[in-house]
């Protein structure tokens, strides 16, 4: 399940070589790659230390004020790259962000999914289903 948790990242780094040899724009490529896997690592970071607070109103917080964040962390990159650079820079770190975002979006679907599935309720104890 590792694998899938973090298979975004995985599959980011594997295609920016290729997406640099076919002749994308290398800003917007490298920026937004580096970007998201800077906003990855906080998430990852932010989850764990809201996993071990005991106030479910801190562990939201957190989750709420990073999410925020990040998401002012990547529409930030795609407008450096935009007007830093040229405007394929701008449109290169917005595909790849976009392409990133709805790989970690699928596979944490799936993970919730399999995590459902391999930990079965127990309907006897269940109201609902009883």
């Amino acid at each position: 399940m590792t694998a899938l948790r973090y298979i975004d990242l995985v599959l980011l780094w594997l295609t920016v070589p290729l997406a640099l040899a076919l002749g994308a724009p290398a800003l917007g490529v490298l920026v937004a790659a580096v970007v998201w896997t800077v906003q990855r690592a906080i998430a990852i970071g932010v989850d764990r230390r809201a996993s071990r607070s005991e106030s479910v109103r801190t562990a939201i917080g957190l989750n709420m004020a990073t999410m925020f964040g990040r998401m002012w962390l990547l529409g930030g990159a795609v407008v450096v790259c935009g007007v830093g650079g040229e405007r394929e820079d701008g449109v290169a770190a917005a595909l790849v962000l976009l392409a990133a975002f709805t790989i970690a979006f699928a596979s944490a679907l799936l993970l919730r999914a399999l995590d459902r599935v391999s930990s079965p309720s127990d309907t006897a104890n269940n109201p609902k289903t009883a």
